[in-house]
Formats: C-alpha cells, structure tokens, sequence
C-alpha cells in the first residue's frame, strides 16, 4: 500500500524529546511529514484525542493508520512504504533552497530563532524573534509548515509573508 506524499502528520509539543526523536527518523527515512505542535494548535489537540484516543504525544498519523509514542519498527514500516512511492523522497528531486534561517515552534506560527548575514531570510528584512504567520496567502502554523512551504520554492521565485513584529504585523517580500 503506498502512501501519498502529503497525508503524514506528527503531533507534537515542545518540550517533548519523544517527538524530537520521531521527527529525526522520519527525516532520516525521507518520509515528508507535517507537524502540528499541540501547545500551538488547539484543533490538533482534539484531532490527537479523536484520532488515538488519548493526549499522549508524539502521535504520527498516516492515512489510517495510528502511531502513539515513539514506535521505531512501526515507523520504520511506514518509512518503508514511503521509500517504494512515487515521488518519495528516495526519487531524485532539486536541491532544497537554502534561506537562511533557523525556525521553531512560536506562538501562532514559526519563530525565527537566527538570520544568517547575506542569505535571502536577510536581504527580505527578517529579523530574530519574527514569527511568519503567512507565507503566500497561506496560514503558517508552525515550523514544519513553514519549512515545507520554503522546501517547494524555486530559485529566482519570490514570496510574500506576513511576520509579526513586536506584536505588530509586518509584510515582506521573500526572494530565494
């Protein structure tokens, strides 16, 4: 059974080392997934107990199936599904653009942890402490979400966002 490529969420908090380990094998296997930080997104909180049944993370969702905690041989078989789809990971695809940014979790989107000097994240005017909210119309959640939208940009393209600042919203133009 393959899986699609975008059907993959891992639900998360901060604080937890368990969803830190989750996301570095997934990432090892190439299996492209989303994260939905509970402590950030109360509709993932409810999807988190309707979907498992408990509050308990991490839990990784694939299409129908459930994987409560850090199960290594039932992620390992899900990356393994992924290795043998089309469009995997495993399939030649371009470089990933580099940005420049280091990102995590923030409240109500993706904080920007460090700017490095001359990079895109730079020339645009983003600033540590920044959280993207929205990138190119779309909502921005969370780091993961973020960096998935970042990971699908092209050379040369540019990208609106929308950071907020000090509290205050603050619209860039993103080139890579």
């Amino acid at each position: 059974m393959a899986v699609a490529a975008d059907t993959v969420t891992v639900y998360t908090t901060s604080t937890c080392p368990w969803c830190v380990r989750a996301k570095e094998l997934l990432r090892q296997k190439g299996v492209p997934f989303q994260e939905r930080n509970l402590e950030y997104d109360s509709a993932a909180a409810e999807e988190v107990v309707r979907r498992s049944g408990q509050m308990g993370v991490p839990v990784i969702v694939a299409g129908d199936e459930v994987i409560v905690g850090f199960d290594r041989a039932r992620m390992e078989r899900l990356a393994s599904r992924f290795a043998s789809s089309p469009g995997s990971a495993s399939s030649a695809s371009p470089p990933r653009p580099k940005i420049g940014l280091r990102i995590k979790d923030g409240p109500g989107g993706a904080e920007i942890v460090a700017v490095h000097p001359g990079m895109p994240g730079d020339r645009a005017g983003l600033h540590a402490g920044d959280v993207v909210v929205e990138i190119y119309g779309r909502p921005v959640p969370s780091a993961a979400e973020l960096e998935t939208a970042l990971a699908s940009l092209t050379p040369g393209q540019a990208v609106a966002l929308e950071v907020r600042r000090s509290n205050s919203p603050v619209r860039l133009r993103l080139q890579v």
